[in-house]
């Protein structure tokens, strides 16, 4: 097999190396890195800890790409075929459908079309209320997988939903708390687009967003400026996962705004390895953000 190894270090690795990779290990002569009974792929963080949570330990989980990055802008590796080739299921957010990477990975695995299973949530998962509907999905998605012995005592799943219902609310409370002591509500903000509907819920103004750092020309950032201005914008908030938060900075200071970088993933940041501590994270740097700029 040092042949494969060439190749993966090769500049040259793409969609016809997973074909080949791919043919190799479904033939038996590649080594599984991941997969087996009981396992699932998860196409993002944000299902990854659903499922760790709600599965305890009779469900090996493996995550399609790293939370800090932008889901679009990985390269799927050997392991993540091997892990789709030998799992019972793949739980995918339905922007992930449209996705190259996702879907060649899918083909060179030969993943049958039914253990593909898309979670058609709407918002944004930082959000409680998508958080809640996505926790439920899943819950669903893993009766058919539960064992049936009795070997585990993590096999009662309505119990563990039920409880992570229960915190979901909690931690809601808590932020929104925190939100209104800061007085976060109807304050107006500039923000990145993927962040429009969790500050939205947060109770800010939306006066303007943008995409990616590098796509934002010099006249997308004087427009944006504009419309801070004539709003009265507080906060410029960008999302982790886009990139480089310069521009962000650079408009907040152009403002005199806070400036805060929110994580729409679990995990992409230290000591933020659960959906409840990333709320807590993103909150918190919202709220000192308006306390930096009120004081």
């Amino acid at each position: 097999m040092d042949w494969v190894k060439a190749m993966i270090r090769s500049k040259d690795f793409g969609p016809l190396a997973l074909a080949v990779i791919g043919l190799v290990m479904a033939a038996g002569c590649g080594g599984s890195l991941d997969g087996g009974e009981n396992s699932v792929v998860a196409g993002s963080s944000h299902i990854e800890v659903i499922l760790e949570d709600l599965a305890g330990d009779w469900v090996t989980v493996r995550s399609l790409f790293p939370p800090a990055l932008c889901p679009s802008q990985f390269d799927m590796k050997p392991s993540h075929i091997s892990a789709l080739r030998t799992s019972e299921a793949v739980l995918l957010h339905p922007w992930q459908e449209a996705m190259g990477n996702v879907q060649e990975g899918l083909r060179t695995a030969r993943t049958p079309e039914e253990q593909v299973h898309i979670l058609y949530i709407e918002g944004n998962w930082m959000t409680p209320e998508a958080q809640r509907a996505a926790t439920e999905r899943i819950a669903e998605l893993l009766e058919p997988l539960k064992p049936t012995n009795g070997a585990s005592e993590d096999g009662e799943i309505s119990g563990r939903l039920a409880e992570r219902i229960a915190l979901i609310e909690e931690k809601a409370a808590e932020a929104r708390e925190a939100l209104d002591a800061a007085g976060a509500a109807g304050v107006a903000v500039l923000c990145a687009e993927m962040q429009a509907d969790f500050l939205e819920w947060a109770g800010f103004e939306i006066a303007g967003v943008y995409g990616a750092p590098e796509d934002l020309s010099v006249a997308a950032i004087e427009r944006l400026l504009a419309q801070g201005k004539d709003a009265g914008a507080l906060l410029v908030v960008d999302n982790l996962q886009s990139g480089d938060p310069g521009a962000g900075a650079r408009m907040a200071r152009e403002l005199g705004a806070g400036h805060a970088v929110l994580s729409n993933f679990p995990r992409a940041v230290p000591e933020t390895s659960t959906w409840e501590a990333t709320l807590e994270y993103n909150i918190t740097q919202l709220t000192q953000a308006l306390e930096d700029v009120n004081s």
